[in-house]
Order: structure tokens, then C-alpha cells, then sequence
């Protein structure tokens, strides 16, 4: 039986050993940077002062976030494409029969308008990303791991 909510919880759950161990290290360089911040707030030192505290909590939360994100991607395209080719599949059965005119010329222009916009918005992420390397190479990181995680639709009841 096709289950959501497995689909949901084994893309978080069902990792295999190289992304469970990058997912732990994520969370330890956090956990560090954080209690080293924590250590140098409370006990008035300049432990945790450095930019190499910064950049630990940085990377884990840019791993940890990144992988959220492209598990998340994962699961919208694999369920955008179902219903897409499920709507794709009515309106083409329904153009058949001749209850609907489809105005095939116009999902051109719609195809180039959104390439245009998207061309704009790799363009503003590629210098935002720039301008925090350590964090947006795990993020990175994170995002191609997180999308490459394989969601499970069928319990193993």
C-alpha cells in the first residue's frame, strides 16, 4: 500500500552510511561552534571568539539546511511530475473527445518567460553564495545530498 507519510519520514530516516555520517558531523561542527560561543559568552573568555567558531556553526547549519531543502526538492518534483503528467494526461483525453481547446502556442512563451526568470535568479544566488564560501560549499553539499536521497512510497508491513 502507497503510504505519504512513509515517503515523508523515510526520506529523513532511511540514510545511508556516507549521509549518516555526514549529517552527524554537521551536527557536531554546530553543536562545537555553539558551545564554544556559549563557553566564551558565559565565562567571559575569548574561547569562542574566532572566525573559526563562525564558520563551524556556519557550515553545520549549511549542511543541515541544505539537505533539508534538496530532501524537500526531491519530494516536490517526484510529486509535481505525478500530477503534472495526471493533468497533462486529462486535458490532452479531454482535447481528444473535443470538450476543451488547448491553446497550444502560448505554453511556449510561458517555457521561455520562466527560463528568462530563472536565468535571473541563478545569476542573484551565485553572488550571494559567493560572499559565504565555507557555508554555501556544505550547503551545497547538503542540497546534492538531500536530493539524492531516495524516499521510500511503500512501508515494509
Amino acid at each position: 500500500m502507497i503510504s505519504f507519510k512513509h515517503f515523508v519520514t523515510s526520506t529523513f530516516t532511511d540514510l545511508s552510511l556516507k549521509k549518516k555520517v555526514m549529517v552527524r558531523g554537521s551536527l557536531l561542527l554546530l553543536v562545537l561552534g555553539l558551545g564554544a560561543k556559549g563557553f566564551s559568552a558565559v565565562a567571559d573568555s575569548d574561547f569562542g571568539s574566532g572566525d573559526l567558531t563562525w564558520t563551524s556553526v556556519q557550515s553545520g547549519m549549511g549542511y543541515l539546511g541544505g539537505f533539508l531543502i534538496g530532501a524537500l526538492l526531491r519530494m516536490f518534483f517526484k510529486l509535481s511530475l505525478l500530477v503534472g503528467f495526471v493533468l497533462a494526461a486529462i486535458g490532452f483525453g479531454l482535447s481528444k473527445v473535443g470538450l476543451v481547446d488547448l491553446p497550444f502556442e502560448s505554453f511556449g512563451d510561458i517555457v521561455g518567460a520562466f527560463a528568462d526568470a530563472s536565468k535571473r535568479q541563478m545569476a542573484d544566488l551565485q553572488e550571494f553564495l559567493s560572499g559565504f564560501l565555507p557555508a554555501s560549499m556544505m550547503s551545497g553539499l547538503g542540497v546534492a545530498s538531500g536530493v539524492t536521497q531516495k524516499p521510500d512510497w511503500t512501508p515494509d508491513n
